[in-house]
C-alpha cells in the first residue's frame, strides 16, 4: 500500500512542530509531576525529622534532671580523668629505662663471697659505678675477671686499692654499659 502525502509543504512542518510542540508538553508535564512529587517528599522528611528532634531533645532534656543521668555524667568524666592520668603515666614509663637486666647479669657472674651494697648509674654517659665487698682477694678478682669478659660492659675502672687487701676487702668497680 502506497501513503501519498499531498499536503503543501508549510502545513507538513507545522504538523512536525505542533509534534515536537506536544512531545515538550507532555515530557514536560511528566517532569514537572516527578520534581512536585519530590518536594512533597522532602517536605514531609523534614517534618518527621524535626518531629524526632524535637522528641529527642525533650528527652534530654528529661534525662538531664534525672540523678542517674547525673551519675552516669560524672562517672564518664572521673573515667575520662582516669584515662588522661593513665596515659601520662604510661608516657612517663615509656621513657624510663629499666636496668635490672644488668644487675641481674651482675648477680648471675658474681662469685660467693661478693657482696654488693650500692649501684648508681648516669643514664647520659651510660657510666655505672658498682660499690661491695669480698671475703677475699681472689674472690674479687675472680668478679674482675667476669666483669671485663662480659660483651655487655666496658672500660672497666678498677682502681689499685681494690687489692691492697687480702681479706675483708672494700671495693669500687667502674664501668660502661654497652646497648
Amino acid at each position: 500500500m502506497i501513503i501519498l502525502n499531498l499536503l503543501p509543504l508549510e502545513e507538513k512542518q507545522e504538523i512536525k512542530l505542533n509534534r515536537i510542540n506536544q512531545m515538550i508538553f507532555f515530557y514536560g508535564s511528566v517532569l514537572l509531576a516527578i520534581m512536585t512529587v519530590f518536594v512533597i517528599l522532602l517536605f514531609c522528611i523534614e517534618l518527621f525529622l524535626g518531629a524526632q528532634l524535637a522528641v529527642v531533645k525533650k528527652m534530654t532534656a528529661s534525662n538531664e534532671k534525672n540523678p542517674a543521668f547525673s551519675a552516669v555524667k560524672k562517672m564518664q568524666e572521673e573515667i575520662l580523668t582516669a584515662n588522661q592520668n593513665l596515659q601520662a603515666i604510661d608516657q612517663i614509663q615509656s621513657q624510663q629505662k629499666y636496668y635490672s637486666v644488668i644487675l641481674s647479669d651482675l648477680a648471675r657472674f658474681t662469685p660467693v663471697g661478693v657482696e654488693f651494697s650500692s649501684f648508681s648509674f648516669d643514664s647520659a654517659t651510660k657510666k655505672a659505678v658498682l660499690d661491695g665487698h669480698s671475703a677475699t682477694r681472689d674472690e674479687f678478682l675472680t668478679f674482675q675477671k667476669a666483669l671485663e669478659g662480659y660483651s655487655r660492659f666496658s672500660q672497666i675502672d678498677s682502681p689499685v686499692s681494690n687489692l691492697i687487701k687480702p681479706a675483708d676487702n672494700d671495693f669500687r668497680v667502674g664501668f660502661s654499659i654497652n646497648n
